[in-house]
């Protein structure tokens, strides 16, 4: 099946189906079930027999009478058709069409049937569904009016005239009162149901409304549905089980369109016979108008290079693993279109397959030799003779000699993109670690020798560091468009990948050194502070002092702006660094040795802050760090005074 046939089935579809619909709103929907059949049975039925057993002379009969058929149904018909035409044309009936369930009034029906239980005011209300009640309420009372609670519960009061009777509903309207509905034939209910409950269960019996009952006797509240009632409904869930009668479930909240989902769902489940119906029947149409007109046929054709045969494939035979079809690219779609009689094209079943077998020898490029294709019957098996040409320009036929070359990875295959890398870190080029370390590409001999020998770059897509990429950035890595372009590729189906480490700016500062002050931190500690001093040579603590990421990548450290902001960062470091000895260490047996204790980065709050405005940084990076190393003796013989 072509696209076209394709899309123009599916139009006619719509439109048959549409209009089926549309009868089925009138009161011809008997007529539609007779025209249906007699379309189906006569376009489909006896044309599909005599198509298979190839009863030409019936063919030519069915389709000389098929058109005076359809003028006699149009005559036989002509009082319904017209009906139904004319209906066609009323306000009401384009709104049954187009226009369902346009407001939300289900919630003022409950509310109405609540209150007419408690009171035991019996009622009777029909919800117009597809199928017109037009039968019911020509001949009742028309209100045409908005569905509200207080409407109902008048209509239906004792005192009022129209109680007796039926309401029928259309959308959000009440369409009509004291309407009579037809009683059920069914014998197996109970004898003592009474007259509201035989009318309503009659009503669904013949289309597809959805009744409500109020038992005056009882009160008890019930619902009916294609000859099926649900009686005794709790008053706290009638609103609920109309929601569900009435399809209302997968509305949205407003009772009016579908949700998407449900739309499709129903689109594929509802109404599925009249679909058919309409399917089948436009199908058949523009079968039998294309038998007269089709003699060539396309042909999307897979290519394919496994060996495999199978519909709709045109398979190349390579001689060789060592040789390789460039072009077409495998998996393409050609196209072919085959001149034929309808008969063979009806042999074909829509349905063609081919294999072109190549020699050793075949290496370069040039027309595509669809003269030489063998062509095979993909439903029997069987080669066929064919007229096959194609539907537009031959394309080109690229026969290549693959190999293989394993190549070691180095940052140099990277394309990294870093300019707009933080000015405070740098790519550390020394550290990319690959994984896997070794990859193996497959390809023309040609491409691959041209890597080996440096005259083409083994490169890998670009790749970009962002101005917040920090520590390492892991990158998958494709081959360059270059390479893809030679038609080469990894051997492997794992992706190779690239850790590249990104490291701060690191600056050497020197040493700062700081005075150690001596401190009590047990309380508890029977140890006298003042009974032991800190040797001279033991008072001060020296440090290493390093920074990163405060400094940009590659900055003078001889300019004044280094020095500048070196100071500043010195300063703020000795106005917050603390070293101490803690006496209540001191062993009680007479150990004399503490250890130095540092306190950095200052615990208070917002020292980071704090730091950034001391130098004037307004971006500090929040990664950036203040690295001090105890340069001095780690532990301490302190003196006691009384020695």
């Amino acid at each position: 099946m072509s696209a076209s046939f394709a899309i123009q089935g599916l139009v006619l579809t719509a439109g048959i189906y549409a209009f089926l619909r549309f009868l089925r709103t009138t009161r011809g929907s008997g007529i539609l079930n007779g025209l249906v059949i007699a379309g189906l049975v006569v376009i489909v039925g006896l044309w599909g027999l005599a198509d298979i057993f190839q009863l030409e002379e019936f063919q030519y009969i069915v389709q000389g009478i098929t058109p005076f058929l359809a003028v006699i149904l149009a005559i036989l018909f002509q009082p319904e058709l017209r009906r139904a035409m004319i209906q066609l044309g009323e306000r009401n009936q384009l709104t049954r069409m187009f226009q369902r369930g346009q407001k939300e009034s289900v919630s003022e029906v409950a509310q109405a049937a609540v209150a007419m239980a408690a009171r035991r005011h019996g009622a009777l209300i029909a919800f117009q569904r597809e199928t017109a009640l037009d039968a019911y309420t020509q001949n009742a009372v028309r209100v045409d009016a908005e569905v509200g609670r207080l409407l109902l519960e008048n209509l239906f009061h004792p005192g009022s005239a129209l109680h007796d009777g039926a309401v029928v509903i259309e959308g959000d309207r009440v369409s009509a009162a004291a309407c009579l509905f037809p009683l059920t034939e069914n014998v197996e209910i109970s004898k003592s149901t009474g007259t509201r409950h035989r009318a309503a269960l009659g009503l669904t019996e013949e289309t597809d409304a959805v009744t409500l009952i109020v038992s005056e006797e009882t009160g008890n509240l019930a619902i009916c549905q294609r000859g099926h009632m649900e009686r005794d409904i709790a008053p706290a869930r009638i609103e609920e089980r109309l929601r569900h009668y009435l399809g209302y479930a997968e509305r949205g909240e407003d009772g009016g369109s579908p949700s998407f989902l449900a739309g499709l769902k129903s689109l594929f489940t509802h109404d599925l016979l009249r679909k058919a119906a309409a399917a089948g029947l436009a199908f058949a149409i523009l079968f039998l108008v294309h038998q007269d007109i089709l003699e060539d046929k396309d042909f999307p054709l897979r290519l394919r290079t496994d060996g495999v045969r199978t519909a709709n494939s045109l398979s190349v035979v390579l001689p060789t693993p060592a040789h390789h079809l460039a072009a077409p690219a495998p998996n393409s779609t050609l196209e072919v279109r085959v001149r034929a009689t309808r008969s063979e094209l009806s042999g074909l079943n829509n349905t063609l397959s081919g294999v072109l077998s190549l020699s050793e020898d075949t290496i370069g490029s040039g027309p595509f030799p669809l003269d030489k294709v063998s062509w095979t019957n993909s439903q029997t098996g069987e080669e066929v003779d064919l007229d096959v040409g194609w539907k537009d320009e031959a394309p080109t036929l690229k026969v290549e000699r693959y190999a293989e070359q394993t190549f070691t990875l180095t940052a140099d295959t990277l394309d990294l993109d870093d300019t707009s890398i933080d000015a405070r870190y740098r790519v550390d080029w020394e550290g990319v670690v690959f994984s896997p370390s070794e990859i193996t590409l497959v390809g023309p001999q040609d491409a691959l020798d041209a890597l080996v020998a440096g005259a083409m770059p083994l490169k890998f897509q670009r790749k970009v560091i962002g101005p917040k990429d920090r520590d390492a950035k892991r990158f998958y890595l494709s081959l360059a468009d270059e390479l893809v372009a030679e038609s080469l590729r990894l051997q492997d189906t794992r992706t190779p990948e690239a850790i590249v480490p990104i490291v701060p700016d690191r600056r050497d500062l020197g040493s700062i050194e700081v005075e150690i002050a001596k401190v009590k931190l047990d309380p508890n500690s029977p140890v006298n502070p003042d009974d032991w001093s800190i040797p001279a040579v033991s008072e001060r603590a020296s440090f290493k002092f390093l920074t990163e990421g405060i400094f940009n990548v590659g900055e003078d450290p001889g300019t004044p702006a280094f020095a500048q902001r070196a100071n500043a960062v010195r300063e703020f470091v000795e106005r917050h660094l603390r070293a101490m000895v803690d006496v209540s260490q001191l062993d009680v047996n007479g150990s004399k040795t503490v250890r130095v204790i540092w306190v950095w980065p200052p615990n208070h709050i917002d020292w980071w802050s704090e730091f950034a405005s001391y130098i004037g940084e307004e971006n500090l990076d929040p990664e950036a760090k203040i690295l001090l190393e105890l340069e001095t003796e780690a532990e301490i013989l302190l003196t006691h005074v009384g020695e």
